[in-house]
């Protein structure tokens, strides 16, 4: 099992909105395979259109997946 699919896994088991969910996603797809977030929080407001404190809280409760990171 890749880290991705560990922590999309995880990320399907939370109860997330609709909305926070994709973003979850989609920082989890922007994670590499040693788990170091590859673009911006500013980044990935602008590709998305939502708020910078949308994607850190989102990127908040990744963080508190296993593997801690």
């Amino acid at each position: 099992v890749t880290l991705t699919e560990h922590l999309m896994l995880q990320l399907r088991q939370t109860r997330l909105k609709k909305r926070d969910r994709s973003i979850g996603e989609y920082l989890i797809g922007c994670i590499d395979g040693n788990g170091y977030l590859q673009a911006t929080v500013l980044e990935i407001a602008r590709d998305l259109g939502v708020g910078e404190e949308d994607i850190q809280r989102v990127l908040s409760i990744i963080q508190t997946f296993d593997p801690a990171g």
